[in-house]
């Protein structure tokens, strides 16, 4: 309560001295009464603010005067004057410049916000409107930033802890509710007829899209139909079973996707979902978490810090791609050692997608907001995924012939890292500049702001440039082979882009505008990136495949010696920081979180495969040699190998993105200090 009190004396400090002069001063009510009564005009069309403020108050007082002896509803005699005139107030005034409270209203309201709205009638047309304003900032401060998500979505049902006088352990069923499943003092609320409405909504949708496109495509089988179809079954069904389990979403999702892809046969329900629209679906996903980290990134947090993110960018996925890599050799049979580290380096690279939300959500609700996990975690992942990038892209143009010489293609890696965090400098300032323009497209109000619908209009054009430039870095990256440099380039435009509007820091408008981009593109993401994201991941994974006697064991063999090693590095490398041992814990889990550089890139070496035994397979019929034969055995094997690889980067989602959000959600509140204030 202190604390909450010196912030509301530091922010009214911050206030014009009009404010501050009438926050309780009387006499300065009796002021402006008598200033304004001189020349009021009584017409309520061409009042000012302030000129209808002071009427509704002399006509509050002149009723509070004749009609004394009358006793509002709902009030006790003795309390006649101040009712009539707080309604009057209240009502008149505020009725008349069209806000919320009117006459009839006002008896609802707390005698607290009534006797505040009295004070109020005191206030000129830019007072009002500051003293509007900092309601409104320290509303979304204090009742909103730092509540957990726990809320509803088209997709989730709502989940709270239940009541003292709620059942611990309950199923029912209600008008007001729906479905209540309570299991262990926590709330699931299923609205039936929300999720029937979704259903006819989505028939109706159907509907159109299949009066409007060919029939082929919204029929099973078609190229609209089962992607549809899967997000929605993977998104509803996995979303319920987070919410029951007390998992996060992500999880629930992949699984569903995968089982939904998994049902006999195999692959029959999620036939007409193309290879590229699971690469769309990646590289979105991979553009909007990279951006959220760079946008989170604080510089004042990475200072005295560099040395661990470069060390946990480097060391630990090193140390694992190298020991998992010999293992792979020993276990699987590849006709060479560089079949061995491209296992190593698909399994190697860590995941923003998984890692970036469940720090954010730690330190949102509190947990090392002062330094811990955050400070090198975020900054780190994208150098990491970055260079997992390219190191599949190098070992992948050695197995399949590319035109580039072998110097060039080593000197990518540096290079794409440099030159994309040159590139993302500078589109951030680029964007600053657009971001500025939007703002100058509307006049500041009498109290020297903005309005608060431009500062949210500017918001969404503000995210809406930063995804259009950072989808253009990432997709055009992936295309000519320099995903890890586009990576790179959309981490340094978010954090270029919230390093110019943080050094604004005397200017509302920006602190305003990084507020709500934060907070739409964590929408943007748990509402349609998630659900489309994780749900095309899963439906690529063929669980048959994965959990066999001939596989799972070498692949689990494979993955834990890897995992072993990067856990212990990532806690050394953690030992230069002031963590403590359960902040070094949590670092090392979360580091472990794989999934996007599996899901884009998982596939990279099957696909190349696949189109070199299809173009042999097509000179066939023209050439019949004893070397043709060799290469086309050759083709055949490569295909084996990358199968291989590619069930490796479908296992290596299924068990670390699961593992990593998990220990996020259920040990991070445990073994984290949590940060008063």
């Amino acid at each position: 309560m202190q604390h909450k009190e010196d912030e509301a004396s530091h922010e009214m400090r911050e206030q014009p001295k009009e404010i501050k002069a009438r926050a309780h001063d009387d006499a300065a009510f009796d002021h402006d009464d008598s200033a304004a009564h001189e020349g009021v005009h009584h017409d309520p069309h061409v009042l000012s603010v302030h000129e209808r403020l002071v009427l509704a108050r002399q006509q509050a007082e002149a009723a509070g005067e004749d009609g004394a002896d009358k006793t509002p509803r709902g009030h006790s005699q003795g309390n006649d004057s101040d009712s009539v005139g707080v309604e009057s107030v209240v009502g008149s005034a505020f009725w008349r410049n069209h806000s919320m409270i009117s006459v009839g209203s006002a008896k609802e309201y707390p005698e607290e916000v009534l006797r505040v709205a009295r004070q109020m009638a005191g206030l000129d047309e830019r007072n009002f409107l500051i003293l509007t304003d900092l309601a409104q900032r320290r509303a979304w401060r204090n009742a909103y930033s730092l509540i957990q998500y726990r809320g509803s979505s088209w997709y989730l049902p709502l989940i709270r802890p239940a009541e003292p006088e709620e059942e611990r352990w309950e199923v029912s069923f209600s008008r007001e509710h729906g479905l209540v499943i309570t299991l262990a003092g926590t709330r699931v609320e299923i609205n039936v007829v929300g999720y029937l409405v979704r259903a006819v909504l989505v028939v109706l949708i159907w509907f159109l899209l299949w009066s409007v496109l060919p029939q082929k495509l919204l029929e099973p089988d078609g190229y609209v139909f089962d992607p549809l179809v899967t997000v929605l079954v993977s998104a509803i069904v996995g979303g319920l079973l987070s919410r029951l389990l007390q998992i996060p979403p992500l999880i629930g999702i992949l699984l569903v996707g995968a089982v939904w892809n998994t049902i006999p046969p195999t692959g029959g329900l999620t036939n007409g979902i193309h290879k590229e629209v699971r690469k769309i679906a990646s590289k979105i996903g991979l553009t909007t978490i990279v951006l959220r980290a760079g946008l989170s990134i604080k510089p004042k947090d990475m200072q005295g810090r560099v040395l661990s993110i470069v060390g946990l960018a480097t060391l630990p996925a090193a140390l694992e791609m190298v020991v998992h890599s010999f293992v792979a050799k020993a276990v699987f049979p590849y006709t060479s050692l560089t079949w061995a580290f491209l296992q190593g380096a698909i399994s190697t690279g860590v995941s923003p997608s998984v890692l970036v939300p469940g720090v954010l959500t730690l330190r949102l609700e509190g947990y090392s907001t002062k330094g811990g996990p955050s400070t090198i975690l975020i900054p780190a992942s994208p150098l990491e995924m970055a260079a997992a990038i390219w190191a599949i892209n190098f070992i992948v143009g050695l197995l399949f012939a590319s035109d580039m010489s072998l110097g060039l293609n080593i000197a990518l890696g540096p290079i794409q890292i440099i030159v994309g965090g040159i590139i993302g400098v500078i589109l951030g300032g680029v964007h600053f500049g657009f971001v500025w323009l939007f703002k100058s497209e509307a006049q500041k109000l009498p109290h020297g702001r903005f309005a608060r619908e431009h500062v949210e209009r500017v918001a969404i054009l503000n995210l809406v440039t930063l995804l259009i430039l950072g989808g253009c870095l990432v997709f055009y990256g992936l295309k000519v082979g320099l995903g890890g440099g586009g990576a790179i380039a959309t981490a340094a435009l978010g954090f270029t882009a919230g390093l110019l509007m943080r050094r604004q820091d005397k200017s509302q408008f920006w602190q305003d505008q990084l507020t709500l981009v934060l907070a739409h593109i964590s929408d943007f993401w748990d509402i349609v990136v998630v659900p489309i994201f994780f749900s095309m991941v899963g439906s690529a994974i063929d669980l048959g495949a994965l959990f066999n006697k001939h596989f799972f064991p070498r692949a689990l063999a494979c993955m834990f010696a890897g995992y072993g090693v990067r856990f212990l590095c990532t806690v050394l490398v953690t030992l230069n920081e002031d963590f403590s041992w359960g902040e070094r814990l949590i670092t090392a889990a979360g580091w472990l979180a794989k999934a996007s550089v599996q899901a884009a890139l998982g596939r990279l070496a099957l696909d190349k495969a696949k189109d070199k035994v299809a173009n042999l397979e097509g000179l066939a019929l023209t050439s019949n040699s004893t070397a043709f034969d060799h290469a086309l055995h050759e083709a055949h094997d490569e295909k084996d190998q990358a199968q291989i690889i590619a069930n490796i980067a479908s296992l290596t989602i299924l068990i670390t993105a699961p593992l990593a959000s998990i220990l996020f959600v259920k040990i991070g509140p445990k073994v984290l200090r949590k940060d008063v204030g």
